[in-house]
């Protein structure tokens, strides 16, 4: 398992100490935690941003017609899948959470729809000034008991963009190793602003970046799938090397040695554990066991 080497103090340890980030504490309205629309035991819970007043049926019956048409899918899993729709004359993403079922059934029966959590977390992005496509809203049904039924996500296209994955798949080739540079600098930056408003991505990787098309070397970024955003003003060290490891994943053969040691040395001031030969060569046997693509990343000095 690739987490087998991380012993437990990881996940309890902070990456950095607390007093280092007293500043990202933030007001509770400003919280992903906090939602801005009551919570039913039973029924549905919606919000939609363009009409505060909006019927959950209204906005159920406009997602089901969105729905209707196989031809707005653009991708699938067991678990969810997402759609390019137009609802009321907006161009937008709708993205479906399935009915959670066995025991994360029982998990989430004390938490928040993801569709939920997500909208609260992009409003949260948007509240510290952090980029991400604007939401529009969210349904999440309930089914017997309270149970969590299926809940939809819905939040703005934005045109012309596509994500960091796809683009450096195509793109990569023709980047040259100063412009892989710059790109890795840019992503710590981001990846840096993230923690020091208080918030960690579970899911920090490239397929959740969004780029725009029109710029030669992607420098302006969207941060997407924000259902895993949690508010965690010291997160673990754990944290911290899963969301690294995330990213040089998702990159795979596109990011080479040299991008991945310019990531880690804008990381390191802020956190000087990750500048350890040991957490360097672990990090790196934790990607290339994700991905074999990956080439080797040798420690390097800054």
């Amino acid at each position: 398992m690739a987490l087998r080497w991380y012993p437990l103090l990881w996940r309890l340890r902070p990456a950095r100490p607390r007093a280092a980030v007293a500043r990202a504490q933030a007001p509770a309205a400003a919280s992903p935690c906090t939602c801005e629309a009551p919570r039913p035991r039973l029924g549905p819970a919606a919000a939609w941003r363009p009409d505060p007043q909006l019927p959950a049926a209204t906005l159920r019956a406009w997602i089901e017609a969105a729905e209707s048409d196989e031809r707005t899918e653009r991708k699938r899993t067991d678990r969810k899948s997402l759609r390019a729709v137009t609802l009321q004359g907006r161009a937008a993403w709708l993205k479906r959470y399935e009915a959670p079922r066995g025991f994360a059934a029982l998990r989430h029966l004390f938490r928040q729809p993801r569709a939920a959590r997500a909208f609260q977390a992009a409003r949260a992005l948007e509240a510290r000034g952090l980029p991400t496509p604007p939401p529009l809203g969210f349904l999440a049904l309930r089914g017997f008991a309270g149970r969590h039924g299926p809940s939809w996500f819905v939040y703005e296209a934005i045109p012309g963009t596509l994500d960091l994955r796809r683009r450096a798949e195509r793109d990569g080739d023709r980047w040259t190793p100063l412009a892989r540079a710059r790109l890795a600098r840019a992503l710590a930056r981001l990846y840096l602003r993230l923690l020091d408003a208080g918030l960690v991505h579970a899911d920090f990787k490239a397929e959740n970046i969004l780029v725009f098309e029109e710029d030669p070397l992607p420098r302006r970024f969207l941060l997407i799938d924000l259902d895993g955003l949690r508010f965690d003003p010291a997160p673990s060290r754990y944290a911290v090397a899963r969301n690294v490891v995330q990213l040089h994943d998702a990159l795979g053969g596109c990011s080479g040695p040299l991008d991945r040691a310019v990531f880690l040395r804008r990381l390191t001031p802020v956190f000087p554990w990750l500048g350890e030969p040991a957490v360097l060569r672990r990090l790196d046997r934790w990607t290339r066991r994700r991905n074999p693509r990956v080439p080797p990343c040798a420690p390097s000095s800054s």
